[in-house]
């Protein structure tokens, strides 16, 4: 019986390619244009399968499936459509690539993996000089943002806040009087690096592309407020879910109720933050308040995108309706939501009153990557949802 399971075993990981990587930390590498985007990876083996574990600063996540195409490894990424290919060359070094798809096209970044990866960056002897920790006043590009910092000796954790949204968690390390951070969450994926000259921060976001960053520390730096972005007079929803039931405001369940509107991409790291946080919190919510999902995915196809709205509902066990509104890259809340004015992010949350009077409107997110901000829209959000159901 024991020679059984050893073989059964042994057939189990040859399954998995003519070589298998070792368990334990690895550091991998998206070589983008402008930058090596690092971060690390905890694979572990079991008697049937595997599993590994991304780590993003002070967020980790599990892989959503690990399967074999043609001999290469594909490490699915949460419930996004992006994923990772690895051909591993030994049992220490894998090559391969980060795929991934933006309205419907789909492209490949080359990517190494590293075994025995302690550190997202290769530490530097240079200790720090500056701290940089706090709120600083800058803009990228020309465009005003939030960076904040939180440093404790040379490590280092940042986010970056914009009228639209965050940049969620990024994490690295500080030296002499420079850092370099980076940030790979699924689609995020960039390294954020620059210096303090004087009291002026000079840095960068490198990936595909390089973005300017210079700024001030100002605590109290502010964006638009985001409730002042978009705008509605009154919400129109009639839309089917995906069993094909028409869903609309007047069916009998929302009458004399509060609705929470949620303009959602499964592609939209934002939006999934704002999914999380709606989820737990629609657990214990007050009767007398329901929330609707408006799902724009961007695909080629309704089949693709029924594909990945049913995945999200299903993986993270979405409690509400959610119902497929923009089936293509092509179809936005812009044409499809015209009652809808100035829309700018991904989420957009649109809060109705009991008798679905638009109440207020919500452009962006600000996620826990970005501490008293995140605080600060919950308190908000609490507020609001009180003031409905009274």
């Amino acid at each position: 019986m024991k020679l059984f399971f050893i073989i059964l075993s042994l057939f189990s990981f040859c399954s998995w390619g003519k070589i298998t990587p070792r368990t334990g930390l690895w550091r991998f590498e998206i070589q983008q244009k402008e930058a090596n985007i690092p971060f690390l990876v905890e694979l572990k083996a079991f008697r049937r399968h595997w599993e590994a574990e991304i780590i993003n600063g002070k967020e980790k996540f599990k892989v959503d499936k690990i399967k074999v195409r043609n001999g290469k490894w594909i490490l699915h990424l949460q419930t996004y459509q992006n994923y990772l290919e690895i051909d591993w060359k030994s049992r220490k070094y894998g090559a391969g690539s980060f795929v991934k798809f933006s309205k419907g096209q789909k492209s490949k970044v080359p990517l190494k993996a590293y075994y025995g990866g302690l550190s997202r960056f290769e530490p530097k002897k240079e200790k720090p000089q500056i701290n940089l920790s706090g709120t600083w006043e800058v803009s990228i590009d020309g465009e005003k943002a939030i960076a904040l910092f939180d440093q404790t000796g040379r490590r280092l954790q940042a986010s970056i806040l914009t009228d639209t949204g965050d940049y969620r968690f990024i994490s690295g390390h500080v030296f002499g009087k420079s850092f370099e951070a980076a940030n790979f969450d699924g689609v995020f994926n960039f390294v954020f690096q620059g210096k303090l000259d004087g009291q002026k921060l000079k840095a960068e976001i490198l990936s595909s592309t390089k973005s300017k960053v210079v700024g001030v520390k100002n605590p109290k730096a502010k964006l638009v407020d985001s409730y002042q972005v978009s705008s509605a007079q009154k919400a129109e929803v009639s839309f089917k879910n995906l069993k094909g039931e028409q869903i609309s405001l007047s069916d009998k369940r929302y009458q004399n109720k509060a609705i929470i509107l949620q303009v959602f991409g499964s592609w939209c790291p934002n939006c999934i933050d704002e999914l999380n946080f709606l989820i737990p919190w629609y657990q214990t919510k007050p009767k007398d308040i329901e929330v609707i999902g408006l799902s724009f995915e961007r695909t080629s196809s309704e089949q693709e995108s029924r594909k990945l709205l049913k995945k999200v509902i299903s993986k993270r066990e979405v409690p509400y309706e959610m119902l497929l509104v923009g089936k293509t890259a092509e179809e936005t809340p812009t044409n499809k939501l015209p009652w809808l004015k100035n829309f700018s992010s991904y989420p957009t949350t649109i809060f109705l009153d009991k008798k679905h009077q638009v109440y207020k409107v919500h452009s962006g997110f600000t996620g826990p990557g970005t501490g008293i901000y995140f605080d600060q829209f919950k308190e908000e959000f609490y507020e609001i949802v009180n003031h409905l159901i009274k």
